[in-house]
């Protein structure tokens, strides 16, 4: 038996034994009536339910970019996307809405339906942090979306489940993983600002049979979980996996900004183990021999060889200059009155963000069993940020997501890897 194992872990950490990548662009959103294309959603919610992808809401710049004077716009519309005979993929004839114009929540999949949780609006020109939570789920019988607060439960009635509590606190740009029974949520961006608080909830007990006991509302709430040790931060990457013996859940990367306006872009990750419900530091981000990474706003999808993988982020670079480095140039010289060297830097930070390279190409993966880091591929192109990577059957799908700033992409990404 531990020969066996010792086999496992040799094969699990050789460079290379997990390798392989195919992409293949499968589909884009289909485009409002009098569009060509669809410009492409950041921050949508993304779930798999009853063999049928399910897009809602998310956030773009339809017309012009922010820096020319473009404003964002929040969406309300749901599409899904469906398997055809052919083995290809076609778009449901008929589109659906959420309850509200919203983006940057977190989307948990479980095979009763998607959890739909957090996000944000705009509202008369306000930010609005949103604490709902509702659920979308495919009506495979009638072939419709529906809406709502329950998540119901094979073999029970309608009035049998609970329906699902909102978030104590509003809150943006927040990640979260399902660990059965358990869903999680971690950090983002509430009104008090950026949060390292995790929240719980027992899916377990959303269950009231007639008669019963069990399941009382004051039972089924979100409970706070210990926070970790780390900064407070949002646009992390959170995900589950197990590590030969529990499951954890990964809290990486991410960012803040402190009270004087300094971006702080996080490197570090951590686990939480949900059975002796203690944190632990797993120090930083990167592969061997290189320097920690950010991964802000990327995306991962776990396996179940005990390996999770990180599908792009945003290391930080192109973000730090257009963010810190050149708005400091363009202050200094305008405490020196010097305007002609103020405008020359403000064209500069404008033909950055005209020329922006993209957010990276690398597919790196985390070993829970060996604690460690490798490159397991490239995409085909810049990876999408602010998106949910999700499993549809064998294959795993990227929709969507954000290019570079103020620019989306409507693609639909399926991937395979091959051990």
């Amino acid at each position: 038996m531990r020969i066996d194992l010792l086999l496992l872990l040799l094969l699990l950490a050789s460079p290379g034994a997990y390798a392989d990548w195919t992409w293949e662009n499968i589909a884009e959103l289909p485009p409002a009536p009098g569009r060509e294309r669809h410009p492409g959603l950041a921050g949508p919610f993304v779930g798999v339910h009853h063999d049928v992808l399910i897009i809602g809401g998310g956030a773009n710049y339809p017309g012009t970019p922010p820096w020319n004077g473009g404003e964002k716009v929040y969406h309300d519309e749901i599409f899904v996307l469906k398997k055809t005979p052919e083995a290809g993929y076609a778009w449901h004839d008929q589109t659906y809405r959420l309850p509200g114009k919203l983006a940057y929540g977190v989307t948990i999949s479980t095979t009763n339906g998607l959890v739909c949780i957090g996000g944000e609006s705009r509202v008369d020109g306000e930010t609005r942090y949103s604490k709902t939570v509702f659920t979308l789920s495919w009506d495979v019988k009638n072939e419709q979306v529906l809406l709502g607060k329950k998540l119901i439960a094979t073999g029970y009635q309608r009035d049998e489940v609970l329906p699902l509590p909102d978030l104590p606190v509003g809150t943006t740009a927040l990640g979260g993983a399902l660990i059965h029974p358990r869903i999680y949520v971690a950090g983002g961006i509430t009104p008090d600002g950026y949060t390292s608080e995790v929240w719980e909830l027992r899916l377990n007990r959303r269950i009231h049979p007639k008669g019963s006991l069990g399941g009382s509302p004051s039972g089924f709430r979100w409970r706070k979980v210990r926070p970790w040790r780390g900064p407070p931060r949002s646009h992390c990457i959170v995900a589950r996996q197990h590590d030969g013996l529990f499951e954890n859940l990964l809290v990486l990367s991410g960012r803040n900004q402190d009270k004087d306006g300094r971006w702080n872009l996080l490197t570090d990750f951590m686990k939480y183990n949900t059975h002796t419900r203690t944190w632990l530091q797993l120090g930083d981000v990167g592969l061997p021999g290189e320097a920690a990474r950010c991964l802000m706003a990327g995306a991962a999808i776990s396996d179940t060889s005990y390996r999770v993988h990180i599908l792009g982020g945003d290391e930080g670079t192109v973000f730090t200059e257009l963010n810190t480095t050149l708005p400091a140039a363009i202050q200094a010289a305008r405490d020196k009155d010097d305007e002609i060297e103020a405008k020359s830097l403000e064209q500069q930070k404008i033909d950055l963000l005209n020329q922006h390279p993209g957010f990276g190409k690398d597919l790196i993966t985390y070993n829970m069993l060996t604690d460690s880091w490798e490159k397991t591929g490239e995409f085909p192109q810049p990876l999408p940020l602010t998106t949910t990577a999700v499993h549809w059957g064998e294959d795993i799908i990227l929709p969507s997501g954000e290019l570079r700033p103020g620019v989306r992409s409507p693609v639909i990404w399926k991937g395979r890897y091959r051990e």
